[in-house]
């Protein structure tokens, strides 16, 4: 998961900072109202790359803004069995914001049809 780091050991991810600064980055553009396929042109534009050294996509973008990994912090004491623990990148009020624009979109997106 990009921003990640998973180690096998310990059964847990650890934020990676300079790729967590590149996915506060993507949800900020998200909630400012750029697409997906905006906010690719522009992290293209900067020079970042994903970690196999590729352009990201509207594609990755869109599997990033959808992934509720990167807001929900998991615990020993809330894991699953089996479960990874991690912390979130995201603040929980800015997760909340995003969970809403989501919402809002999608709601749009049906409206036109």
């Amino acid at each position: 998961i990009f921003g990640y780091e998973y180690n096998y050991e310990l059964n847990r991810y650890f934020i990676i900072s300079e790729e967590a600064e590149i996915i506060r980055f993507i949800f900020k553009m998200y909630l400012e109202g750029y697409n997906f396929t905006e906010i690719a042109v522009k992290i293209t534009e900067l020079g970042i790359r994903t970690v196999r050294g590729n352009n990201f996509t509207r594609y990755s973008i869109g599997k990033i803004v959808r992934n509720d990994f990167y807001g929900n912090s998991v615990t020993v004491e809330t894991a699953d069995v089996g479960e990874a623990c991690h912390e979130a990148i995201l603040e929980g009020i800015t997760f909340a914001k995003v969970l809403i624009e989501r919402e809002r979109r999608s709601v749009l997106q049906w409206k036109q049809f």
